[in-house]
């Protein structure tokens, strides 16, 4: 009996480990999440959520998504689908679409919506919401950098970086025409 009752309490006691574990991911997150039910009702969000739309747990909890007021009826109709789609177990592909949140008017965000499973059972699904504009606002993304490599390897100026001890860390390819050298002869040079 007491190898039973020993059995029991090690499993409950993984149980809500992995149960603190998994709270710890969702709270942790900086894109908004959230799970919804094959009703189509939102039963858990994340902070990220909130802090990304500006809506509260009260305001989404217990709601059904396509009836957010964020939403206008035609990207409703759009995230119906795609909703529907994952329903029925298959990819969908991220998409865009501008909301109105509570409190920061129009937000553009990505959405990307899959299955969410229970024993390879579909049992709703998990929307991961990420703010694009405040992505590019924040310079966070790999396009900002892109952009920036862009602009320093294509201005008629030579560019450079160098570290604390005047090594140079990095010279844009106009050092050639304004000093005659190749970047690599230049670099890791003071």
């Amino acid at each position: 009996m007491t190898t039973v009752l020993d059995s029991s309490e090690r499993e409950l006691t993984e149980k809500l480990v992995l149960a603190d574990q998994l709270e710890a991911l969702l709270n942790a997150s900086t894109d908004g999440l959230a799970l919804i039910d094959m009703s189509g009702e939102i039963i858990r969000v994340n902070p990220a959520l909130m802090a990304i739309t500006g809506y509260s747990k009260q305001d989404l909890l217990g709601r059904q998504f396509d009836s957010l007021s964020m939403f206008d009826r035609r990207d409703a109709a759009g995230v119906l689908q795609r909703f529907i789609i994952a329903l029925s177990g298959q990819q969908t592909s991220p998409f865009r679409v501008r909301v109105a949140g509570r409190e920061a008017g129009g937000l553009e965000l990505e959405i990307h919506i899959s299955a969410w499973r229970k024993v390879n059972e579909v049992v709703g699904v998990i929307a991961v919401v990420k703010d694009v504009i405040d992505s590019r606002r924040t310079g966070t993304s790999h396009d900002c950098q892109e952009r920036f490599r862009d602009l320093v390897e294509t201005t008629s100026d030579w560019v450079w970086e160098m570290n604390e001890k005047g090594v140079y860390t990095y010279v844009s390819p106009r050092v050639a025409d304004i000093l005659g050298y190749q970047p690599h002869e230049v670099l890791a040079k003071s």
